[in-house]
């Protein structure tokens, strides 16, 4: 608790006078930070959170995980221990729990257990437009789309994987892979991808074993470049 630092006023003060923010990265350091600028030429500003070891962020709500709670921009709570992966849904989120397989909503700073039917080992999870859930799950060495009744719709050939509002991301041997709805796919080289985060409205955040990418998500806008890490 001690370690997680919000600079609420000087964060807001100083994004006031820099260009469009791009979303929030998590740095090498687990330095929540926001990323201003355009994808050639991009900057971070000082931290909204540390020791982070999961964040997920959108155009209206960002959550950070640390080892035992919940942060966001105005508060925090206890939560189960270990990493998170959240699926936002406006200003409200469902959050699951990997170390404890317990599945929860997070809404007006409150976190409400949930009943899951889904098996296997979840990677990802995507909230609908209706509420609905959808899981990205590992199951004997392939990964499923799943729905809430545990029902397949889909499979991903690769992994890590993570759903995203107009498709999925995913890694193969030597590249990353962005699956469009229609089915059609974009690829890069990207070698030594470990995982995956939204990172805001639009973009997400590629963690690799060298360093940070983000990758823009839009159709017809879509991008990979390099994200700037801070070096202590």
């Amino acid at each position: 608790m001690k370690r997680v630092i919000f600079l609420l006023i000087t964060v807001v003060a100083w994004a006031q006078l820099q260009p469009p923010q791009l979303g929030v990265m998590v740095d090498r350091s687990g330095a929540a930070r926001p990323v201003f600028g355009v994808a050639s030429s991009v900057t971070t500003g000082p931290p909204l959170a540390a020791a982070v070891i999961s964040s997920a962020c959108s155009s209206q709500l960002c959550l950070f995980k640390t080892q035992s709670s919940i942060f966001w921009v105005g508060g925090g709570i206890p939560a189960p221990s270990g990493p998170a992966l959240f699926a936002l849904n406006g200003t409200s989120a469902y959050v699951y729990f990997p170390r404890s397989a317990q599945l929860a909503q997070w809404q007006s700073g409150k976190l409400t257990m949930l009943d899951s039917n889904v098996t296997g080992e979840i990677l990802s999870l995507l909230a609908l437009a209706d509420g609905t859930l959808q899981f990205a799950v590992l199951r004997n060495g392939a990964v499923s789309i799943v729905d809430q009744s545990d029902q397949v719709l889909g499979t991903i050939p690769g992994t890590p994987a993570m759903l995203i509002s107009n498709g999925a991301v995913y890694a193969t041997s030597g590249s990353l892979v962005l699956r469009l709805s229609d089915a059609s796919e974009l690829r890069w080289p990207l070698s030594g991808i470990q995982e995956f985060s939204a990172m805001g409205s639009g973009y997400v955040q590629i963690r690799t074993a060298s360093g940070s990418y983000a990758l823009r998500v839009d159709p017809g806008r879509e991008q990979l470049f390099m994200l700037p890490e801070i070096v202590r």
